[in-house]
């Protein structure tokens, strides 16, 4: 293997571009490795930049999970035939293990600018030196399309509880057991893998936003109860019956958007609080939400 070709391959793995780009680039600046780098990235950079404002509605949600951890990576692009290329899934397994294998990454944020390396494997198609968003953007110079860092979610095991991983690939083909289009964490005080599991399997269709009612924020309770009041304003209806309609209007929202007050998948004659202290009474123990986190691909 000559020095060109060997230079060329090397060149591939630290940028992610293509063998005649790398070939290029080495013969405009005179075989100078460092020189012919810098070029390729700052292109990668350019086509990225170009591609920014493009809708990413696709992408792919991967859930990883060890003993005593589990993470959840989305990573968003503009088709779903790219979602499902051997290098987007790559890139997408690779961030979900960084996650799990890192306890001070639990947002995109901080993901973006870490060393993209999973157990001192880079992330494809990049090095070692670079970081997530370095090598999102040379996998967007290679892909041909925009690619976004979407949520990231990672809950770690408290002593006596669990925390579960959920990750539904929905109608089209081509998804492992651990990526697809929705994905769920959640984390239970007490309980054990099946009651996790359920509450993720309810999380995923009913789409609660909160837990409990305490935990809506005060400021969007109070926008929504100014909602519901201007709705029955102009109704011809004494006080004390727009009162009972703003508050049936205020339970069928509860009903919406929070988790515990919801109809429980599995059992719709029983909110999902009654189905948590039935399980409790089965236990000998209460078994309560810690938290939960439900990330989907738009459609």
């Amino acid at each position: 293997m000559n020095n060109t070709t060997v230079l060329v391959k090397e060149l591939r793995q630290a940028t992610g571009a293509s063998f005649l780009d790398c070939k290029q680039a080495l013969l405009a600046h005179d075989g100078n490795y460092e020189q012919a780098t810098a070029f390729l990235r700052q292109k990668n950079l350019n086509k990225a930049a170009k591609k920014a404002e493009r809708q990413t509605t696709e992408g792919l949600i991967v859930v990883k999970t060890n003993e005593t951890d589990v993470s959840m990576v989305a990573l968003n692009c503009e088709t779903d035939f790219v979602a499902l290329t051997p290098d987007f899934k790559a890139l997408a397994h690779q961030l979900a293990e960084l996650v799990l294998a890192d306890k001070s990454l639990t947002d995109a944020g901080e993901l973006a600018t870490a060393p993209s390396t999973s157990s001192g494997q880079a992330v494809l198609p990049t090095n070692p030196t670079q970081t997530v968003q370095e090598a999102i953007q040379a996998l967007i110079g290679k892909l041909g399309e925009n690619i976004k860092l979407g949520a990231v979610a990672r809950y770690t095991t408290i002593e006596t509880g669990i925390v579960h991983g959920y990750v539904h690939a929905g109608a089209i083909d081509g998804y492992g057991a651990d990526e697809g289009r929705l994905g769920v964490l959640v984390a239970v005080a007490v309980g054990d893998e099946t009651i996790a599991h359920d509450l993720a399997l309810h999380i995923a269709s009913a789409a609660p936003e909160f837990i409990a009612i305490a935990d809506i924020p005060a400021e969007v309770l109070a926008e929504h109860k100014a909602q519901l009041w201007a709705a029955v304003a102009d109704e011809n209806k004494p006080d004390a019956i727009k009162e009972k309609m703003v508050a049936g209007r205020l339970n069928k929202f509860y009903q919406q958007n929070c988790l515990l007050e919801q109809p429980f998948l599995k059992d719709d004659s029983l909110t999902v609080a009654e189905w948590l202290q039935k399980k409790g009474d089965e236990m000998g123990t209460a078994v309560s939400v810690l938290n939960f986190t439900r990330v989907a691909i738009d459609t």
